[in-house]
């Protein structure tokens, strides 16, 4: 066996062991060696290179009812941790999260968004003070992602259409001239979809549509993110709903995105929080929204179905006040208005109520560190 072939084996040996302590969270030398079917020798050889590395630690013991208790080995969560930001209007969400996309620090700040190079340094000054509350090493942070409202270039280096905060244009290179770690663009929606997927990995072939003050969706087939020919797919927004509607800020009317989204629930200085409560509290007006509101959503949803023929998930802010009455409902309004009515209850809520966007953002590159073990 040639060397070439040894150190390939022993890449594979350590690559495994590690992907199951990742995927079973606790185990012995034995259990791994077990479930591997390697030697006890060499699963002990590469559990001292990962340790060496960092990357897992020695969890106490085991239960045994044989013989000494073994010792338990896991993935040392904070081995490696990415940084997403959400950058909205007024404030910018700040998440730190570690190898299994949990967060280990998190923060709201005001912040108003210009698309100027000013922004840019105030948005970087905050991040460095947001690291340097943890003890975090720089070194281990694999990469800053920052989620706008609108359309990223495939190499996430270009915001190539950034109508809602008028940032069409703008580039990774200044946020990189100020940051010493690895930075890098995403669409807000497809965080969202991401970390609804980390949720749920057995979702395979799904719409998520994200419904916070602005609306977005993200296709995903076969456990990935379809973005198609020019980054475009997905932005279901922007399908009409009424030729002659609702004047959209993409300049056409009657975009989904002026009946779906929360912002064309709300009257002006109406807080979702407000709406909510109102409405479980009976309030007639606010039904009267509502219902109108989940006619229109009804419809959107439908037409979806009609081209995925898969689940639609229910993503974003208004995951924090809907709940599984409302979904029912939602499942009768469209069945009343489907070509092909069943029982097939096919939307879903989705599990992430805090800060998807921002925490979506760092599991890119949680993900890639993981797959180039």
């Amino acid at each position: 066996m040639d060397r070439t072939t040894i150190k390939n084996m022993k890449q594979v040996n350590k690559r495994d062991i590690f992907h199951l302590l990742y995927k079973q969270r606790k185990l012995s030398k034995q259990e791994i060696a077990d479930k591997l079917h390697l030697s006890l020798p060499t699963v002990t050889q590469n559990l001292m290179h990962l340790l060496h590395e960092g990357l897992i630690i020695t969890q106490g013991k085991l239960d045994s009812s044989v013989g000494r208790k073994p010792t338990a080995y896991g993935i040392r969560s904070r081995a490696k941790i990415t940084i997403g930001v959400e950058v909205a209007h007024d404030s910018v969400i700040l998440s730190m999260v570690d190898l299994y996309g949990m967060a280990i620090n998190e923060k709201r700040m005001d912040l108003p968004f210009e698309n100027t190079s000013d922004y840019v340094k105030k948005l970087c000054t905050r991040l460095h003070a947001f690291i340097a509350e943890t003890d975090i090493l720089r070194s281990d942070i694999l990469e800053i992602g920052i989620a706008f409202p609108g359309l990223i270039s495939f190499d996430g280096t270009t915001v190539i259409y950034g109508k809602i905060l008028n940032n069409t244009g703008m580039r990774i290179d200044k946020f990189q001239a100020s940051m010493d770690i690895p930075c890098r663009f995403f669409h807000n929606a497809s965080c969202v979809a991401t970390i609804e997927h980390w949720a749920n990995p057995t979702v395979q072939d799904a719409i998520f549509l994200t419904i916070s003050h602005h609306l977005g969706a993200a296709i995903m087939i076969n456990r990935k993110i379809y973005s198609g020919k020019n980054g475009r797919s997905g932005t279901m927004e922007h399908t009409t709903i009424n030729p002659n509607g609702r004047l959209c800020y993409c300049g056409k009317r009657g975009c989904l995105e002026t009946y779906c989204s929360l912002n064309s629930l709300l009257v002006e200085g109406e807080s979702a929080e407000q709406f909510f409560s109102d409405l479980r509290a009976g309030k007639t007006s606010t039904g009267k929204r509502w219902q109108a509101y989940m006619d229109y959503l009804a419809i959107a949803v439908n037409n979806l179905h009609m081209f995925i023929d898969n689940k639609v998930i229910l993503c974003g802010k208004i995951v924090q006040y809907m709940n599984e009455t409302d979904i029912e409902c939602l499942h009768q309004l469209v069945q009343q208005k489907t070509a092909f009515p069943d029982h097939d209850h096919y939307i879903e809520l989705g599990a992430v109520k805090i800060n998807p966007v921002s925490r979506g953002a760092g599991l890119s590159a949680i993900q890639r560190f993981i797959d180039s073990i």
